[in-house]
């Protein structure tokens, strides 16, 4: 369709996407990052048109997104160190974020799946599947 990146001679890396159709047309977004000689640095998610891969917005992040889903106007993504981050979908703005825990303990989420009613599926690194109603989330100020 387009290359990954949208300025020339950047090499990005893949991650995960989800396909949207909302108030702004067709489109991905996606998380990516850079690898330089210091390792994988300059995390984000990126929403792209699908027409053309033009870039509609960026949103850096500090670590890496393993998994993401979208519901609604949310994109909802978990990190590699155990953060749940709610999106908007039209202007990638952050809406909440959440460490996800188990008995106390922060976790690593594998996988996500979004399902009815706000809850979040979230696949962990020992092999469990916890559930979080993402009406729990802490608002972004």
């Amino acid at each position: 369709m387009f290359p990954l990146s949208w300025e020339p001679h950047r090499h990005l890396f893949g991650g995960p996407g989800v396909f949207l159709n909302d108030s702004d047309g067709r489109g991905i977004v996606h998380a990516s990052s850079t690898y330089t000689a210091q390792g994988f640095q300059d995390f984000f998610v990126a929403r792209r048109r699908c027409n053309d891969g033009g870039l509609l917005w960026h949103t850096a992040l500090s670590v890496q997104v393993v998994a993401m889903d979208v519901h609604d106007d949310r994109i909802v993504a978990v990190t590699n160190v155990g953060e749940v981050v709610v999106l908007d979908t039209l202007t990638g703005s952050i809406l909440s974020t959440m460490v996800v825990e188990v008995s106390s303990t922060r976790v690593a989420p594998l996988s996500l799946a979004l399902g009815p009613m706000g809850i979040a599926h979230v696949g962990i690194m020992d092999g469990q599947v916890i559930s979080i109603d993402l009406a729990d989330l802490t608002p972004s100020s």
